[in-house]
């Protein structure tokens, strides 16, 4: 009986293995920032747990948010110069049209001379000049600021992209230092 117990305990250990099994995800994907910087936060705690929206890489941003509130006070006071000028340009277009008129009055009488009708024109041609400059003054801070609006969305832009935050992903591993 020992000896049927003993080959039947060899036989076992003969016949057994040992298995391993690895886990694979079903899908893994490579997360880079969009921006380039140094890296300032490395969270290496959430590695192997999900993430829930924390930020996992956060790379320095406080260049991109000083531009950005100097964008902002720059925005300000070109929307403020813009009110004061597109103010001026009334009062400059209401003075236009009183030399109009004026000269539109004085043109045909005979009793003035050729010289008061000429200042009185040439007070009208210097007074639709000045209403034409500011237009034009106008119109170009309005550019400046429809392209500082862009910029201001391009900062935005690439401040978030300077911060890694998946939500609901498990993260495996980060190679990040």
């Amino acid at each position: 009986m020992k000896i049927l117990m003993i080959a039947a305990l060899s036989a076992l250990q003969l016949s057994a293995a040992v298995y391993y099994a690895k886990v694979e995800p079903v899908e893994t994907y490579t997360i880079k920032a969009a921006a380039s910087g140094s890296v300032v936060i490395s969270n290496r705690e959430i590695e192997g747990s999900i993430a829930n929206g924390n930020v996992v890489v956060q790379i320095d941003d406080a260049l991109n948010k000083e531009e950005l509130a100097s964008s902002k006070r720059k925005l300000n006071s070109l929307k403020m110069i813009l009110a004061a000028n597109k103010e001026n340009l009334k009062n400059l277009e209401m003075i236009s049209e009183i030399r109009q008129s004026q000269y539109d009055r004085i043109k045909t009488l005979k009793t003035k001379s050729q010289v008061e009708k000429d200042a009185e024109l040439t007070n009208l041609i210097g007074a639709k000049n000045q209403v034409i400059s500011l237009q034009a003054t106008v119109a170009n801070q309005e550019v400046q600021i429809n392209d500082l609006l862009y910029k201001i969305d391009t900062i935005n832009d690439t401040i978030a992209k300077k911060k890694i935050a998946p939500s609901n992903l498990f993260i495996y591993k980060l190679y990040v230092d």
